[in-house]
């Protein structure tokens, strides 16, 4: 497990940038990213340039909202953009989520709605879960 973001969820391009080429560098095969800006970040595509040459398989979220607009990472061309879809409880049919950002970019959806998950606001130690939504579900 690598983690580029602060415990509080707050990363840079660098930090970012920085976690790929580790990674790469030392054996990884598989890297998610569960997050994303409108703005393409030029030290983070060289470092996701520099991984898929090395072999490694970068998925992102398509992002959440923002329609067909441009998502970084998962619009670079070296990463697998995903969105994601949601499940009719009536006719059991398969659907693009409504808030799933969608277009060009984005190569497949899956799953992304009401998925369960564990649930870190719980301080007294009980294992506790909830339904998470989005893109960020979808691409792992």
């Amino acid at each position: 497990i690598l983690r580029a973001f602060s415990g509080g969820g707050v990363g840079e391009d660098d930090d970012i940038a920085r976690a790929i080429v580790y990674a790469a560098d030392n054996g990884v095969h598989v890297l998610n990213f569960s997050f994303g800006d409108i703005y393409p970040s030029l030290t983070m595509q060289a470092a996701i340039q520099y991984a898929y040459q090395k072999g490694v398989v970068m998925v992102g979220s398509a992002g959440n909202g923002t329609g067909d607009s441009p998502h970084y990472p998962s619009d670079f061309d070296e990463v697998i953009s995903v969105s994601a879809t949601a499940r009719s409880e009536t006719t059991g049919s398969e659907f693009l989520w409504p808030l799933s950002s969608y277009g060009s970019a984005v190569a497949l959806g899956a799953p992304g709605s009401g998925i369960y998950t564990t649930d870190l606001t719980d301080t007294a130690g009980v294992a506790k879960y909830g339904e998470f939504s989005g893109t960020s579900t979808a691409a792992p």
